[in-house]
């Protein structure tokens, strides 16, 4: 299996600097100056020198190039373009193996037609198109039995989710650059899609480790894909349908790992999930109201409570959750996914949010779950309640069968959900007191 070092050391040898350069860089015009090739910087310019700049130079055998003024470090021709491009440099090795398409290169102070690109610039068909085509490889890198990818595994391994979770959001693997510095970091990445087009219109990183850079007084946790345009998107939306939202429950989170918490314990239960990606995302954008006014039952678990009370303000009805908090920390949707009674929880609540007569609906979705194999500890213990409360105890296979060869923790998980009934979910329905 080749590495990165045995790509880039293939390519040293078969690709030349000046080679890459006029492919990656075409505006810059080299002139000899004895042994070596100089010219203006591709990416710092000529220093007002013009034609006649010596800035930047390839050394006479054309393995390796420089700039004495940005970057005095001599390059082989991966790092070049992994310098000209600003990507880590796996992404500069995709490029030069044609594998993807090459970003824009940044310039400045160069004579040339070749303007910069900025962050006013509108976002291109090409750029989404780029975008999309990044966010798949950064999947592929994730889900192969890679090295390179082992650390991005683990620690997803460790936050519970499974591989089926991975390939439903597309999630990824890349090294991305830290805000405000120039390191680069391992991170977990996903594409941002636009809800009506499906087309990828940015992309999230969120790093294995919380860097030390600081901004708002916050360590860094996630950043964005230079050109992303996230404002009034929400994460989940591609794995919406439709056609069968009035038999669901839709969760409406913050946090992507809250998110997919949810949707792993619950998606086979009949829930689906939308999820603010951004803290400063305050309300839903219209789009998404209309959206929730097509489910059965709409639940929306935001601990900010200002945030809370504006969501709540935009739905015609919503059972609500918040996230408690003990002696061990948060108790967020993801930790109790780990505990195993996420889902008890989540379907808690759509009871408090449906109509009397649809949970009926309810106890089949979590049915043809248990049939599946995917139901947690908690969503049988609501299973049973339901069913007992329905009379449906002599036709549902749960209150008599023992699921996985061992009886489910009834006493613990009765008390969990319990505790979580009285402090989390408020409602104005009042006849549903037999889940308290």
């Amino acid at each position: 299996m080749n590495t990165v070092a045995d790509t880039a050391k293939t390519l040293r040898e078969s690709i030349r600097v000046p080679d890459a350069l006029r492919r990656f860089a075409p505006h810059v015009r080299l002139y000899k100056n004895g042994v070596e090739r100089c010219g203006a910087c591709p990416k710092c310019g000529d220093g007002g020198k013009g034609e006649s700049s010596d800035r930047f130079y390839i050394t006479v055998d054309g393995k390796a190039c420089a700039c004495r003024k940005c970057h005095t470090q001599r390059m082989d021709v991966a790092g070049m373009v992994a310098w000209l491009l600003d990507v880590p440099m796996h992404e500069a090795l995709d490029v030069l193996n044609g594998h993807t398409q090459a970003p824009s290169v940044v310039t400045h102070n160069v004579h040339s037609e070749v303007s910069p690109v900025t962050d006013t610039d509108s976002q291109t068909s090409d750029w989404r198109a780029l975008a999309a085509q990044r966010s798949q490889q950064a999947h592929e890198r994730l889900l192969g039995d890679t090295e390179t990818a082992a650390s991005a595994r683990a620690y997803l391994t460790a936050r519970g989710l499974t591989q089926d979770t991975w390939r439903a959001f597309t999630l990824g693997y890349e090294r991305a650059k830290v805000p405000q510095s120039t390191v680069w970091s391992p991170a977990i990445c996903w594409p941002v899609t636009h809800e009506m087009t499906g087309e990828t219109v940015g992309m999230r990183y969120r790093f294995l480790e919380t860097q030390h850079v600081q901004i708002n007084g916050k360590e860094v946790r996630y950043t964005s894909l230079h050109g992303s345009r996230t404002s009034g998107r929400l994460f989940g939306t591609k794995l919406l349908c439709d056609t069968v939202a009035r038999y669901k429950c839709l969760v409406i989170t913050e946090g992507e790992f809250n998110a997919m918490s949810v949707w792993q314990a619950c998606n086979v239960a009949g829930v689906d999930v939308l999820s603010f990606g951004s803290e400063s995302q305050r309300i839903l954008p219209a789009w998404a109201v209309q959206v929730a006014s097509h489910y059965s039952a709409v639940v929306t678990w935001l601990d900010d409570a200002d945030k809370a009370r504006q969501v709540s303000a935009q739905l015609s009805q919503a059972a609500t959750l918040r996230s408690l908090v003990s002696e061990d920390g948060k108790e967020d949707a993801n930790v109790l996914l780990l505990a195993g009674t996420l889902g008890g929880l989540v379907q808690t609540a759509r009871l408090h949010a449906v109509q009397t007569e649809q949970r009926a609906s309810v106890l089949w979705d979590l049915w043809d779950a248990w049939r599946a194999g995917e139901l947690d500890a908690g969503q049988v213990q609501v299973g049973k309640q339901l069913a007992h409360a329905l009379g449906k105890c002599d036709t549902w296979p749960l209150t008599r069968v023992v699921v996985g060869g061992s009886p489910p923790p009834t006493v613990q998980c009765d008390a969990t959900i319990t505790r979580h009934l009285r402090e989390w979910v408020s409602t104005d329905t009042s006849n549903v007191s037999y889940l308290c």
